[in-house]
């Protein structure tokens, strides 16, 4: 079996700060949405999102049209389609990969004393915390970016395993109501921006979220300003702002 992880240093954005913070991080790279037709792994995604997914943005750019019979000519888009073949015909075999490199994660980043960390949705959206993830791997920090207002409600709520932090990923159907919502309720929410991020927005602090991807570490109340590239510079669908 292939492995399930990307290493964060091969990422433009994660591998920033590694050394400085002492973390070892790990991120798995799914095919986004329904693309690889085997179900959808981004249940809350909006046409506006799946447009702009990062998931053809740095090693993943393609050029043409967003099909699978054109993903597959890359060998990065095929390993990430193998990944959802094996989570929806394999459950067992794809937990025991994940929870065995997770547990390599640890054995490498105490080794140096640095920080095990593990995104699991790079390029997904999955209730991870429904499969008992954070639980079995409790040495790891694990964070994502989410666009389920109920996961995010159920996190700031404390519903969630300790070990786990999210991140509201605002779409083109979220309005100021709704953002000045989730920021009061102890939730930060990241948004996509085409031009200089502002200093405030929704009444709240804006921070760059492209100094580094750690968000587990960000105080609450924060606007994660992130930086739109690839095909997303093109939206018009009010999933960037700015």
């Amino acid at each position: 079996m292939r492995k399930l992880f990307t290493d964060a240093r091969s990422n433009a954005k994660t591998r920033k700060r590694l050394t400085a913070e002492r973390i070892r991080a790990v991120i798995l790279h799914f095919m986004p949405a329904a693309l690889a037709g085997f179900g959808s792994v981004c249940a809350w995604s909006t046409a506006g999102c799946r447009a702009a997914c990062l998931n053809v943005s740095g090693r993943g750019q393609v050029s043409g049209p967003l099909a699978l019979s054109n993903l597959l000519r890359s060998p990065i888009h095929r390993a990430r389609f193998d990944r959802v073949r094996l989570f929806f015909e394999n459950r067992v075999e794809f937990f025991e990969g994940l929870d065995r490199e997770l547990a390599a994660l640890v054995r490498s980043a105490e080794r140096s004393e640095f920080l095990p960390v593990a995104r699991l949705n790079g390029t997904s959206d999955i209730s991870w915390e429904r499969f008992g993830v954070m639980e079995r791997n409790p040495r790891v920090t694990f964070y994502d970016y989410t666009k389920s207002r109920r996961r995010a409600v159920e996190w700031a709520g404390g519903r969630m395993p300790t070990n786990y932090h999210l991140t509201y990923s605002a779409t083109e159907r979220d309005n100021a109501v709704d953002i000045n919502a989730m920021l009061r309720g102890g939730i930060n929410v990241a948004i996509p921006y085409r031009g200089a991020f502002p200093k405030t927005a929704f009444g709240f602090p804006v921070i760059d979220g492209t100094e580094s991807d750690w968000r587990f570490r960000d105080s609450v109340g924060r606007v994660v300003a992130l930086k739109a590239s690839g095909r997303a510079r093109r939206d018009s669908s009010g999933f960037v702002r700015g």
